[in-house]
């Protein structure tokens, strides 16, 4: 969890002559907010779970109502509900003493999270009837997949008559990073209503993670990044990325996204221009980001040439002073894509992770109270999930 100690002065509310304030949330909008809530899940750290709110929901939704009502008027977030509480989840059999052998998971309370839910419903149905989030942003949106941006490269190599190259970009701790200002003025810039922008500069001071060291409790100050686990962080996220998806770029070069995984998409007669443009566009992605307190991860991020040729078409682009060297091979949206657009690669390389999950689960199943053919069912839909991914674009 990266620190930004240095918060700038507050970021200027965006106000329209035809900006209202907070409409009252009625029974009718937190039962449908509600209704989302999943159930058997972990509870934050006032220990209620999602199951008691439904019955509080049902029963007494008044009691609720009037609190996050409250919460609107005043454009204040509890900071009882910013207080997120760590887990860390081992990695298969990594080294019990290594950092990296653990992936944190953060518990928010669960009566603060529906509060959130209901402001992201109105944030999104702010976003799709404004000018909106950029179509080529597919993470976080409701009837998008990583399936329908792969179909946008799909469509792209397919129809072209010129070569086709795609530089995909890793972002150094993309979430935990986001810079709370960047948000703050992402989000005026997209001329969100007033009461809005309130809410969430509340939502995002003061945030605090707990987590327990050698039997006594800790406490961490968040200073920047999307809050993990949370309801509203998806939608932030997408808010200040639509800003590096509106980058000027050059003719023929175009981005896609899926949340933070961006690739750019390029189209040229010779690899000369592919890597003209491509290095450009990377240039300016990366001036977007340092503006932006964000940086790449330039040893993560792969290049490639997809051509029907059979000659390895060489390209070198170079990011903060690091060399990326073209691939025959590049791992996209969990797709493995080569060079001549077969996937034989990607075939081999699920098969064998198929192989490996059914052998795993294999020993495990035995000891759970389950009919044979049962157990045969599992394992055969857990190898076709790992098999057909992607399938769509394989033609």
């Amino acid at each position: 969890f990266p620190q930004n100690p240095i918060r700038n002065a507050n970021i200027p509310l965006w106000t329209t002559p035809n900006d209202h304030s907070a409409h009252v949330i009625d029974r009718v909008e937190l039962t449908m907010a509600a209704r989302s809530l999943r159930v058997n899940t972990s509870p934050g750290p006032d220990g209620i779970p999602n199951e008691v709110l439904k019955v509080i929901v049902a029963l007494n939704p008044d009691m609720l109502i009037d609190v996050y009502n409250t919460c609107l008027r005043s454009g204040v977030f509890p900071e009882i509900w910013k207080k997120a509480r760590l887990v860390l989840l081992r990695k298969g059999d990594k080294p019990l003493d290594d950092p990296s052998s653990y992936r944190p998971l953060c518990l928010l309370d669960c009566l603060g999270k529906l509060f959130e839910k209901i402001i992201d419903n109105r944030l999104r149905l702010f976003l799709d009837t404004s000018k909106g989030l950029h179509e080529r942003q597919f993470g976080f949106r409701k009837g998008r997949s990583t399936i329908d941006a792969l179909e946008v490269l799909k469509k792209t190599v397919k129809n072209s008559k010129e070569k086709v190259g795609i530089l995909t970009l890793d972002i150094r701790n993309a979430f935990n990073s986001a810079p709370w200002n960047a948000i703050l003025g992402a989000v005026r810039d997209m001329e969100v209503p007033t009461y809005l922008q309130q809410i969430i500069n509340s939502y995002l001071e003061n945030r605090v993670l707990c987590f327990e060291s050698g039997g006594i409790e800790e406490r961490m100050s968040i200073t920047c990044g999307v809050p993990q686990g949370s309801v509203l962080g998806p939608t932030l996220w997408n808010i200040l990325y639509d800003g590096l998806l509106r980058t000027r770029l050059p003719p023929g070069v175009e981005f896609l996204a899926f949340a933070d995984d961006v690739a750019l998409v390029a189209k040229a007669t010779d690899s000369i221009g592919l890597e003209q443009s491509l290095a450009l566009s990377a240039q300016r992605v990366n001036e977007w980001l340092t503006q932006t307190g964000l940086s790449l991860a330039a040893h993560k991020c792969e290049t490639m040439v997809i051509t029907n040729t059979r000659t390895h078409n060489d390209m070198t682009i170079t990011i903060d002073g690091h060399r990326v060297e073209t691939s025959k091979c590049v791992k996209y949206l969990g797709i493995h894509i080569d060079s001549r657009w077969r996937f034989s690669d990607h075939a081999r390389i699920v098969a064998a992770k198929a192989g490996k999950t059914v052998q795993q689960l294999s020993r495990i199943l035995p000891n759970i109270s389950a009919a044979r053919p049962t157990r045969r069912k599992v394992l055969s839909n857990v190898a076709h999930s790992i098999l057909l991914y992607g399938s769509p674009i394989w033609e």
